[in-house]
């Protein structure tokens, strides 16, 4: 909803919105299948007009989402699935005031807030078999984190020398908090036909391997930021555009000045305007990952691993994490792309795009100083990722808002140390390359509104991509292949609907209905990719065809 509040003055804006799903997991039990899974959202405006040169916006935005049996899967049945809450707070305030001349300054304050919030079920021990886990699950941990901002910009007026100038400068300060609470119960990783059983007190040991959390003491982390930027907009010729900028970053954690130039052009090819270069070139620096900081003060774990004759291997090992951030360079990505795009006869325009990223120092948690009973794991920064990526895509637009678009991406995202290795990730291992867990060599997508018959709508989207890659581990956890050496099987969705505008009561509505899925392909969201189980390779929980209609208000016009 929204309107005014004082005519011409005073404006209000209010959107609320909620879901209820009830997920429904085929193969397991009809009494232990379902997950309930509830959101709830407001966003709330109000923009005063101080004066004809004075805007003054405030915003609040709560979020509310619980999911009462997160993972729910045949390898994660109802009891050792966590509850999740995860509430989220946003609000802010920003004023621009007009100067006279065209100049521009804007100043703005929010305060961000995300808490995340997971349970276990119960108290009874946490077991994991090659086929699936039981008992209640082994952590329970409360976080929050927060972030107080102040924004300012500031835009010139257009100046002119050889061309048009609008510059523009800004400066961004922030404060960072991360609190943390874990409790976590022993984890037994049972062998295959072993069903229960105490890893330390029944001999032979039914165990594969067993672990323990000692004590993890509530953490808080903070972290400030201080960034600034410059940029001009440099229109030189009514066909050739180009952009400069340079940032600078810095922040409490690594105390490190980060300077980022970036340049980037358009160049109207011909003089019908129907072809169209464009090119950028930047430096990026990432953030720094107040989680990983935190991660040292996060707790230790301690295993003990037993052969298949179940006698126990060794002395028990501790792991535990240590960074030093004053030492390392902050991580850096060198992005770079190119694009021709041309309208062709029909009005359909065609886009060629590449882009190429390439980044040096990441930070990554590696096994650096190991003995038969520590295994420490050091922040260091030697992570190279790398991206290409080739778009082809088409779009063509007709009357009364009807549209289709089309494209294929062919990319390839790798790096050089890929595995994320914490307190709760239990894979053994070194450091290794391979793909990211989010790595689709092909995607096809496209997506549309026609025309069909008596003023009915069609609107279609379909998807086509190469199934991710997932790890494959043995009954001990540790990694047994190369890192994403496997993947699910390739996606598929197309949804279908038909929509029709009428109108009812002295308003406009449009009314649609149709099918998600329509085919009722099986993209399956979890795998069994424990080697040593005879379900290895089983896959499992997909979401089939859906019927799904909708209402919408359209208003008078």
């Amino acid at each position: 909803m929204s309107g005014p509040i004082v005519k011409g003055k005073i404006w209000f804006f209010d959107a609320l919105d909620g879901a209820y799903q009830n997920e429904i997991v085929t193969e397991l039990p009809d009494d232990q299948n379902q997950d309930i899974i509830t959101r709830l959202g407001n966003l709330a405006k109000v923009q005063t007009n101080l004066s004809s040169r004075n805007i003054l916006t405030t915003s609040f935005n709560l979020n509310e989402f619980h999911d009462q049996h997160a993972g729910l899967s045949p390898q994660n049945p109802q009891p050792s699935t966590p509850a999740v809450g995860q509430p989220a707070y946003q609000g802010g305030i920003k004023d621009q005031h007009y100067f006279p001349g065209g100049t521009l300054f804007e100043a703005a304050f929010g305060f961000n807030r995300y808490d995340l919030n997971q349970i276990s079920r119960g108290l009874e021990p946490y077991f994991i078999s090659p086929e699936t886990a039981r008992g209640n699950y082994y952590l329970t941990a409360h976080s929050r984190a927060d972030r107080w901002q102040v924004v300012s910009n500031l835009y010139f007026r257009t100046r002119e020398w050889h061309g048009h100038h609008d510059f523009k400068v800004g400066v961004d300060l922030d404060r960072l908090r991360y609190d943390a609470n874990y409790v976590r119960t022993p984890i037994s990783y049972l062998r295959e036909s072993q069903q229960s059983g105490d890893c330390l007190t029944v001999t032979p040991s039914p165990c594969s391997r067993y672990s323990v959390f000692p004590g993890a003491p509530a953490l808080t982390q903070f972290n400030s930021e201080l960034s600034g930027y410059a940029q001009d907009r440099w229109l030189l010729t009514d066909r050739f555009l180009l952009e400069a900028g340079l940032r600078h970053d810095w922040d409490q954690a690594e105390r490190h000045s980060r300077f980022s130039p970036r340049l980037a052009a358009t160049w109207v090819l011909d003089n019908s305007g129907n072809t169209k270069l464009s090119a950028g070139l930047g430096v990026f620096y990432d953030a720094t990952a107040i989680f990983l900081v935190a991660r040292p003060r996060a707790g230790t774990r301690i295993d003990r691993f037993f052969d298949p004759l179940t006698l126990q291997l060794g002395q028990p090992i501790l792991s535990s994490f240590s960074a030093d951030l004053h030492s390392l360079q902050a991580p850096r990505i060198l992005n770079q792309s190119i694009a021709l795009e041309r309208k062709l006869p029909a009005d359909i325009y065609l886009k060629v795009e590449y882009i190429r990223k390439r980044g040096i120092h990441g930070f990554v948690y590696d096994l650096t100083g190991a003995s038969p009973t520590d295994a420490n794991f050091t922040l260091s920064n030697t992570r190279q990722d790398h991206y290409d990526g080739v778009q082809i895509s088409g779009r063509r637009a007709f009357r009364n808002g009807h549209m289709i678009a089309a494209s294929y991406v062919r990319s390839h995202a790798r790096s050089n140390e890929v595995l994320d290795f914490n307190i709760d990730n239990p894979q053994f291992s070194p450091q290794q390359p391979g793909p990211y867990p989010w790595d689709t060599p092909n995607r096809v997508l496209s997506y549309g509104l026609l025309p069909l018959i008596r003023g009915f709508d069609l609107a279609y989207s379909t998807e086509v991509h190469t199934g991710v890659p997932f790890n494959v581990v043995n009954d001990q956890q540790r990694l047994v292949e190369p890192p994403g050496s496997r993947r699910f099987p390739t996606w598929f969705t197309l949804n279908t609907h038909v929509e029709k505008r009428f109108h009812a009561f002295g308003y406009y509505w449009a009314l649609r209905g149709g099918f998600n899925n329509v085919t009722g392909r099986k993209n399956w969201i979890f795998v069994n990719n424990d080697i040593n189980s005879p379900d290895f390779l089983l896959f499992s929980v997909y979401n089939g065809r859906a019927f799904t209609g909708r209402i919408r208000f359209l208003g008078r016009k």
